[in-house]
């Protein structure tokens, strides 16, 4: 005869998003979740930081780590012409 074995034992313990998870589906996750996600993997950088503010607040009130992607193609996206680099 076969035993049934609880299947929780199989569950992950840690979950990373690594989907930009934003502050409404991060707050339906939450509620909905029996197992809160440890990282959100977000785009993050020095341009979308202040819109970022409310997601980086909630996730710090339910210790969810942070984790940035693309954090320099603000940065590494400028376009200078050649002559900008050319001395006078």
């Amino acid at each position: 005869m076969i035993e049934a074995h609880s299947f929780s034992s199989f569950l992950p313990s840690l979950i990373t998003l690594a989907h930009s998870y934003g502050v409404v589906e991060l707050t339906e996750l939450l509620l909905l979740a029996k197992i809160k996600p440890a990282v959100n993997q977000i785009r993050y950088h020095a341009y979308n930081a202040k819109e970022n503010a409310p997601l980086l607040a909630l996730a710090s009130l339910n210790e969810i780590v942070i984790e940035a992607y693309s954090s320099l193609s603000p940065i590494t996206k400028v376009k200078y012409s050649h002559s900008y680099f050319l001395k006078d």
